[in-house]
């Protein structure tokens, strides 16, 4: 009832009458001490740092995409070059299996050649500063 009657308001009315009144007082207070150029000044450099800040966003924006379809790009490269290495590893690992064949077979039908000939490469390898591989 109170609001509908102006003579009798209640302490929680005039409270926020008051708060406003005093809100009120320092923004007008605060407004005084500056003046209407330096308020325009603020507002246009904070336009402008806005303007910058947007634009820089948008230059690590674009950085991003670029720096997202190079890697996935250098992802694809990657994975074709991993498998084009297990393809070479496959494919060595059979030409050194019918390499050990073939010795083998040699050893078996020529033994004696095979021993000859083994033992010039040997001193060869020595020579040379080679390891030997096992057979």
């Amino acid at each position: 009832m109170s609001s509908t009657n102006p003579f009798f308001r209640s302490d929680r009315e005039s409270s926020l009458e008051s708060d406003f009144q005093t809100e009120q007082h320092l923004v007008d207070g605060l407004a005084s001490q500056v003046d209407n150029d330096t308020v325009q000044k603020i507002i246009n450099i904070q336009k402008e740092s806005l303007r910058r800040f947007e634009k820089s966003n948008e230059m690590l924006t674009t950085c991003t995409e670029l720096s997202r379809r190079r890697l996935e790009k250098a992802l694809k490269d990657a994975n074709g070059h991993k498998e084009m290495i297990l393809q070479m590893k496959s494919d060595l690992e059979l030409i050194f299996r019918k390499i050990r064949y073939f010795k083998s077979t040699l050893a078996t039908k020529y033994p004696q050649i095979y021993q000859q000939v083994s033992m010039e490469f040997a001193e060869r390898r020595k020579a040379n500063g080679e390891e030997d591989e096992e057979e």
